[in-house]
């Protein structure tokens, strides 16, 4: 006959407050009263919950809903799925990278979001825990004419859930029209407090392509008919600075920029680069006075938005597919 032990408190003698069992034992939690309940577990919010408890320590959280275990230094939600489901979103592409899951199409939920998209994370390149925000068509203004999300196309993740994505490559790409997923989902799912980098990852690519020479090349093996090269951009003071809408004139945050990884940051005229008129937008690898530019600045140029020249796509150099003119297809991927 089973033990029942009723208690109101409970303290070890060694001070631990653990129970210990032998191999093989079980505890069976029960509760009698008309206020009782069978197990209590503690709650707290996104950002409320432990940083750094020990390991396999367990919590509701109020803010999402869901269980959640610590474990290998994150939180993990257990009990809706597997992570980056939609009942288990990730908080972001660092996260998957971090748990070992391939490239592919996840839903993040960045901390203390509300939010939660479909997204594709690239964990093959650069490291890995990149995530797809934008994508640029040779033939749209999308990537620097607006700040919301737009164009996101419609399809159904592996459980049937209905999704609006920003795609990759397949039937649902095109490289002649853009998709992009909000400034602010930007910004949070990059942010360092979500666990993220505050790194863009910028390629003039196409189609899916991936880099000629492998995972870590971002030029140097040349080019093919849907890749040609890529480069990295950081905010010297943190994402708060990113816009669709920064134009140049020098108010802009400056940025130090990469074409390299591992990176190697360059850090152009008075210790940044900046935008120096309105014809130059979002991003570009010169400065103020123009004859300040980065390393690989004639071959394998980023002017995101470049209004002089139509704004469509992004304003490329030599190595660009249209050899240093606009209309150039390309992404954009946050870690």
């Amino acid at each position: 006959m089973a033990s029942i032990l009723r208690l109101d408190q409970l303290q070890s003698l060694d001070g631990s407050n653990a129970i210990q069992l032998t191999s093989g034992g079980n505890i069976n939690v029960q509760a009698t009263g008309s206020f009782a309940t069978n197990l209590q577990l503690p709650n707290w919010t996104t950002a409320g919950r432990p940083s750094a408890p020990p390991n396999g320590s367990l919590g509701v959280n109020t803010d999402t809903g869901f269980v959640e275990v610590y474990t290998a230094g994150t939180w993990i939600n257990i009990g809706g799925g597997a992570l980056g489901t939609y009942n288990n979103p990730a908080t972001s592409g660092n996260q998957l990278n971090s748990a070992g899951y391939e490239t592919g199409y996840y839903w993040i939920q960045p901390s203390g979001s509300l939010d939660k998209k479909y997204c594709y994370v690239d964990n093959t390149n650069y490291g890995g825990g990149w995530v797809l925000v934008q994508t640029v068509g040779s033939g749209t203004g999308y990537h620097s004419d607006r700040t919301n999300e737009f164009n996101l196309v419609t399809t159904t993740d592996k459980d049937g859930n209905v999704a609006q994505t920003v795609p990759f490559s397949g039937e649902l790409y095109s490289s002649a029209n853009g998709n992009r997923f909000s400034d602010d989902f930007v910004k949070t799912v990059g942010a360092a407090a979500n666990g993220g980098e505050e790194v863009f990852n910028l390629r003039m690519a196409r189609n899916g392509a991936q880099p000629k020479g492998g995972p870590n090349d971002t030029w140097q093996a040349g080019t093919n008919a849907d890749w040609r090269y890529a480069a990295f951009v950081r905010y010297d003071n943190g994402l708060s600075g990113y816009s669709s809408n920064n134009n140049g004139g020098g108010t802009n945050p400056p940025i130090d920029i990469s074409h390299y990884y591992p990176y190697q940051w360059e850090t152009g005229g008075s210790g940044h680069f900046v935008l120096f008129n309105s014809n130059y937008r979002v991003f570009d690898m010169h400065s103020n006075p123009s004859s300040i530019q980065s390393s690989r600045y004639s071959q394998n140029r980023f002017l995101w938005s470049y209004p002089g020249a139509g704004a469509a796509g992004i304003y490329g150099a030599s190595d660009s597919f249209n050899g240093g003119g606009g209309g150039n297809p390309g992404y954009m991927f946050i870690r």
